[in-house]
């Protein structure tokens, strides 16, 4: 997939200040969601917090960013008018479908207010710009009793700053977001598109060493049975300028891997005594040895595992937390590793 697009999506636009607000928010000739907001008192409600939201954010960002900020709440509304069937149609439409974009226009702003602090927060000792890509559209050829419009949500972090080791870690979180993502921007909505996206990230950790983020990803191919999520984690020396590697974590020759698996699939038969897939740590192996399944933090060592992989869907994601004191025979100099620390507990999503 191309990630051109996100230039286009994210850096032109005009900076948000009050009036700039009061101008779009107006039921006189607004964009038609502020008109349907206008329309729906609870809705002009939570449109006039959302807009004060957005001032308060603004007025947080340095000049450089406050463009880019506009853009992207742009960008939004387009995405919420599209997702919620927000249009004149709808406004003068029977009462169940007016519900259902009043239901839809709601639940969207809540969740955009929610979200507005992300677009820059500080971290760990690092500053994150969120970059996002939002579309929907109605689904070409409907399928009996199917949904009538697709929809992609997705985001990624990057460091605010000049460091070198800043912009190799961003080219490469930007690249496996571009990986991750189905849906091309570029082309989406001129090709038929059936499912739909999303894809979100929580910051393990955050030092000038090191950065530790954990990808969230969920699809749903219309008509299946449910969605299908999968989490995936990146950790990165950014005082070597390289991806973080076993042997920064566990001593060679030291016999660790055969020791995670097993105390991994100790954890695992502790939590679901009966219903796991797996037989034993051999059938485990394989994914407890990869970094993409490990949390790093300063009270432990967490392997995981996604859905279906060692239990039934209905059990979700699995996981074997480990105290580094059950792991310190298997250390690298017999200690955790100093590039990760944990967050408190408010600061982790």
């Amino acid at each position: 997939m191309k990630i051109l697009l996100l230039a286009t999506l994210l850096i032109a636009g005009a900076t948000i200040n009050h009036d700039a607000a009061a101008q779009v928010s107006s039921c006189d000739g607004g964009t038609p969601f502020d008109r349907f907001a206008c329309d729906v008192p609870a809705l002009g409600l939570l449109n006039t917090q959302l807009r004060t939201a957005e001032s308060q954010t603004a007025a947080t960002l340095p000049a450089d960013l406050q463009p880019v900020f506009a853009e992207a709440e742009t960008q939004w509304r387009k995405y919420a008018t599209d997702l919620c069937l927000v249009t004149p149609a709808a406004q003068i439409g029977d009462s169940t479908t007016a519900g259902e974009a009043v239901h839809c226009l709601g639940s969207a702003i809540r969740a955009r207010i929610k979200d507005l602090p992300r677009f820059r927060e500080r971290q760990g000792a690092l500053t994150f710009l969120r970059r996002e890509v939002f579309a929907a559209g109605p689904v070409m050829d409907i399928p009996p009793n199917s949904q009538t419009v697709w929809s992609v949500e997705a985001a990624y972090p990057t460091v605010e700053g000049t460091a070198p080791a800043f912009a190799i870690w961003n080219q490469l979180v930007a690249d496996r977001f571009a990986a991750l993502l189905e849906y091309d921007p570029a082309f989406g909505a001129a090709i038929p598109v059936t499912t739909d996206e999303l894809v979100d990230y929580s910051v393990q950790y955050a030092t000038e060493r090191a950065i530790g983020i954990t990808w969230h990803y969920w699809s749903y191919g219309h008509g299946a049975a449910h969605g299908n999520p999968a989490d995936f984690a990146m950790h990165y020396r950014l005082d070597q300028g390289r991806a973080v590697s076993p042997a920064d974590v566990f001593a060679d020759g030291s016999g660790w891997e055969t020791a995670l698996a097993r105390l991994a699939f100790e954890e695992l038969r502790r939590q679901l005594p009966t219903g796991l897939f797996v037989n034993g740590p051999a059938d485990i192996a394989a994914t407890v040895t990869q970094p993409e399944r490990w949390l790093i933090g300063g009270d432990g060592l967490t392997v995981f595992f996604n859905v279906y992989e060692v239990a039934a869907y209905a059990e979700g994601r699995q996981e074997a937390r480990l105290p580094w004191s059950r792991l310190t025979r298997f250390l690298r100099n017999g200690a955790p590793p100093d590039f990760a620390t944990a967050f408190p507990a408010f600061l982790r999503r």
